[in-house]
């Protein structure tokens, strides 16, 4: 196996080559095999490395590849459509598309992980989860719209990697702060403008020994919706989602609801990637099952509660 042929987000012992996992106490890899430890610097180092030969080899073997972009006018999504397929109206909007010839950048995926559900069995699959939820709006509309189910690989940054939350205690003259840490085992954040996160979300979780280094073949007659939403932003997606989720374990353990968190990441390795998902959109509703797994998340638009009727999911 070539260095870039890898699974980037394998973190392994640099002595004998075994999975290596990471002590949050001590805040650093160590082999589960040898007991070696690895630098927590270190696979963020290697992934510069990989990510070099990816490219360097992606250069070299992309000269006979012209993909077009479907633009939406309205929406600004932009999608790769398989050729000779009729093209309509953005799925995500309703708005136009216009067509341009595509360019290799910076914002290219650099893993994908591929459909392991037909279009058929998910749709089979979406079919049962609303005769099953059948009493509710969601299902409802799954059920009137269950036709125009389609298969894309959607823009997401999976990170990884260890992360610090400072606590500071929310009174008045209080300069007290504690810290506490945690590690990230590959969180996906979806790169799109146009789809509601918190459904995607739900859609969740990914097998990621699945992930597999890009490659513009194995796309070839599918679905792809580029990302709209920088790197950067979605690390910043991912440190928010971090303090809501450790928010209210602080808050237990502390005794108190009158904590802050501001959560940091150190060492995380971020990566591009395209993921599977089956997708019904319309204006403010959207229904996802996942490609992969066969998870499913609906909503329909509502204002969201904490309570039944906003957001239906199901295995």
């Amino acid at each position: 196996m070539t260095e870039e042929s890898k699974n980037p987000l394998e973190i392994r012992c640099s002595a004998c080559g075994a999975p290596a996992e990471f002590d949050i106490i001590h805040q650093i890899y160590q082999c589960r095999y040898c007991g070696q430890k690895v630098d927590a610097n270190e696979p963020v180092e290697r992934l510069k490395k990989w990510r070099a030969l990816k490219r360097r080899h992606s250069g070299a073997n992309s000269g006979d590849i012209h993909p077009s972009v479907h633009i939406c006018k309205n929406c600004g999504a932009e999608i790769l459509i398989p050729e000779g397929e009729a093209v309509g109206r953005c799925e995500f909007c309703g708005g136009n598309l216009v067509r341009r010839t595509f360019t290799f950048r910076d914002n290219l995926p650099e893993v994908f992980i591929p459909f392991v559900l037909t279009e058929k069995e998910a749709s089979e699959r979406l079919t049962a989860w609303a005769l099953k939820n059948k009493r509710t709006k969601e299902a409802g509309w799954v059920e009137k719209n269950i036709k125009s189910l389609k298969g894309y690989y959607l823009p997401y940054q999976i990170v990884k990697g260890p992360v610090r939350c400072t606590v500071f205690r929310d009174q008045a003259f209080s300069d007290k702060k504690y810290i506490c840490g945690s590690f990230i085992n590959g969180m996906a954040v979806n790169t799109s403008n146009q789809l509601d996160n918190m459904v995607l979300d739900h859609a969740e979780p990914f097998d990621w020994k699945g992930t597999v280094p890009f490659e513009f073949g194995y796309i070839a007659g599918q679905r792809v919706k580029l990302p709209d939403i920088s790197g950067g932003a979605a690390e910043q997606r991912v440190l928010e989602e971090v303090e809501a989720d450790y928010l209210p374990i602080v808050e237990k353990v502390m005794e108190t609801s009158g904590v802050k968190l501001h959560a940091k990441g150190e060492n995380l390795l971020s990566i591009p990637a395209l993921l599977p998902l089956y997708i019904i959109a319309g204006k403010g509703k959207l229904a996802a099952v996942n490609g992969q797994t066969g998870r499913i998340a609906v909503s329909v638009g509502e204002k969201r509660k904490a309570g039944p009727g906003s957001l239906n999911r199901s295995l």
